[in-house]
């Protein structure tokens, strides 16, 4: 004999696995995790989120903060701190809406959750509940190339990787000549040596003697 739909959904449910709510939680949203933006983010930087997503009280979005003490118990200084704070708000997680100072850290709102009602000393215009949806992993990819004159070779900023692939040297112009150097070795060499050494190996060079010794070691010998 079968089962009404009801009875069925009332089984489902009684066998459903049971969580406790007398804890608070601090949850990001799958759909958060899934986005590129999550993706192209350090390590450290995610932990910064958890902290902040941990310190959200109810209904004070805006108001969210992290110290550094806290930021410290997990492994991160206040150096590090401040600068996945910097790649959270440029990957649009995060949103500043009260600057620091006197003692008191700077308030911030998670984007992808409501603001609060309460906005009274905040800075709420910029706020963009999309923010995080529009940064892509190709933007990391087209980051900001720093050119080394020196070596010829591109540094990506963001990630701190090289990129060995197609380098090549900048366009000459006022502002930038590049001058080969030849014969390294031998420049360096040459700028270690006193200052009358380098005339007296030319004298000797003009006259034939370059390379050639001097002196004869005796049989057996070797010069210590």
């Amino acid at each position: 004999m079968g089962i009404d739909q009801g009875e069925a959904r009332r089984r489902r449910k009684a066998d459903a696995p049971k969580y406790s709510t007398k804890q608070p939680i601090a949850a990001i949203e799958k759909r958060i995790i899934d986005s590129d933006s999550f993706a192209g983010l350090p390590p450290s930087a995610v932990v910064v989120l958890l902290l902040m997503a941990r310190n959200l009280e109810k209904d004070r979005n805006g108001h969210v903060f992290v110290s550094t003490e806290d930021a410290k118990r997990h492994g991160i200084n206040e150096k590090t701190l401040y600068r996945q704070i910097k790649a959270l708000l440029a990957h649009g997680f995060i949103c500043q809406t009260k600057r620091g100072g006197n003692g008191s850290c700077s308030r911030y709102a998670l984007t992808w959750l409501p603001l609060s009602k309460d906005t009274k000393g905040l800075h709420v215009d910029h706020f963009d509940s999309s923010a995080w949806r529009k940064w892509k992993l190709e933007d990391r990819k087209n980051a900001t190339v720093k050119m080394s004159v020196a070596s010829g070779q591109k540094y990506r900023f963001g990630r701190g990787l090289a990129d060995k692939k197609g380098a090549s040297l900048p366009d000459k112009n006022t502002d930038v000549e590049v001058i080969p150097v030849l014969n390294t070795k031998a420049a360096l060499a040459a700028a270690r040596m006193p200052g009358w050494m380098p005339g007296y190996l030319a004298r000797i060079d003009s006259r034939g003697l370059a390379g050639r010794q001097c002196f004869q070691i005796p049989a057996g010998r070797t010069l210590q």
